[in-house]
């Protein structure tokens, strides 16, 4: 049910004037994978208070995460968790905040073949997409747990959903929004194996 009532509140939101978005050709997934914080957010009950954000710029799949600081350790924790679902970016776009731009976060995407880009200080429509997704999060979430704010990492994931599920049904998206990378688009149902 809130899953439904996300994606009518998301279809909503959708025509809102948003700020123009930098745009950067891409030819494949993970090619550039933009990265972002959202936070300060309520405490929640588990200790968490920031989320981050990825998101694919070729298929445009979000990707996100409860964070329970922004330190330099737990943000790498996020590129690592991304690489284990799905594989390393060739690239990634953040702005230039000390979570970003440390030696774990340099030395772990040098370990995994991964080039770091930084947006301009004080211009975050460099990174536009992740920029755009970070405000339509803040927005659902806050739909969603209007009454519990304290509980918002355990919507997160509907959230997520949610808003994948609304990506892929938009004009200008690729279908391969579903799921990035070589995953297939049929469902493949035990009785099928």
């Amino acid at each position: 049910m809130s899953i439904l009532i996300l994606q009518q509140s998301q279809k909503k939101l959708q025509f809102e004037e948003e700020p123009p978005i930098m745009s950067f050709k891409v030819t494949a997934p993970f090619e550039l994978v933009g990265m972002d914080l959202i936070g300060k957010l309520t405490k929640t009950d588990d200790g968490y208070q920031y989320i981050c954000v990825l998101i694919d710029y070729f298929t445009k799949w979000p990707q996100a995460y409860p964070l329970k600081t922004k330190s330099a350790s737990e943000v790498t924790n996020c590129i690592l968790k991304f690489f284990y679902q799905f594989e390393a970016p060739k690239r990634i776009l953040t702005d230039q905040g000390k979570e970003f731009v440390n030696s774990i976060n340099t030395d772990v995407c040098k370990i995994l073949g991964t080039e770091r880009s930084l947006c301009a200080p004080y211009h975050p429509q460099t990174n536009g997409l992740v920029e755009k997704i970070n405000g339509t999060v803040q927005r659902a979430l806050g739909k969603l747990v209007k009454s519990k704010p304290n509980q918002w990492n355990q919507y997160l994931g509907a959230v997520m959903f949610g808003l994948r599920t609304l990506l892929d049904s938009l004009p200008g998206t690729r279908q391969c929004a579903r799921a990035p990378g070589a995953f297939s688009s049929k469902i493949v149902w035990n009785s099928d194996l």
